[in-house]
């Protein structure tokens, strides 16, 4: 099957080799995350409603409040200004965030229904979060410090 344009262009070409591509990764799976987190605590928070059995609130919290909300925040926000998307503390951050996130959460919901203290998935999860967190908000305040921040790409 011949392919369209250049002769070769196509087998040759590096698909995704720019930074527009890490800027449209970085964003869809900020909120691809979201919208997962989102309904994991819908559906938590429905599991509760309907069974009476408000042990893992915290977790529904916490999934809603530090997944869901946050993350489809800085989603938008590397969508309204890709500049913010460049370098390697947006992939960082990313991973962080949700190996943090689960390890929090999944040492909280543990404790909780087995009455075991889970202290260190707790605390290095949600040391995890803070670094995740905190490395982001430098990255883009550093970033607003820079007047080409806004340019488009």
């Amino acid at each position: 099957m011949a392919a369209l344009g250049a002769p070769g262009a196509a087998r040759h070409a590096k698909p995704f080799a720019n930074s527009q591509h890490s800027f449209i990764m970085i964003t869809k799976r900020l909120l691809q995350a979201a919208i997962a987190y989102f309904l994991v605590g819908i559906a938590l928070g429905m599991y509760m409603g309907i069974a009476q059995d408000f042990r893992l609130r915290h977790v529904h919290v916490h999934f809603n409040l530090l997944g869901w909300v946050p993350l489809a925040l800085m989603g938008l926000m590397y969508q309204a200004f890709p500049a913010f998307s460049r370098g390697w503390i947006p992939r960082a951050h990313f991973w962080l965030h949700n190996a943090g996130l689960l390890t929090f959460m999944g040492g909280f919901a543990a404790s909780v229904l087995t009455d075991n203290k889970y202290v260190a998935p707790i605390a290095g999860g949600a040391t995890l979060v803070s670094v995740a967190v905190a490395l982001w908000a430098w990255h883009v305040l550093t970033c607003l410090k820079n007047k080409t921040s806004f340019a488009s790409d």
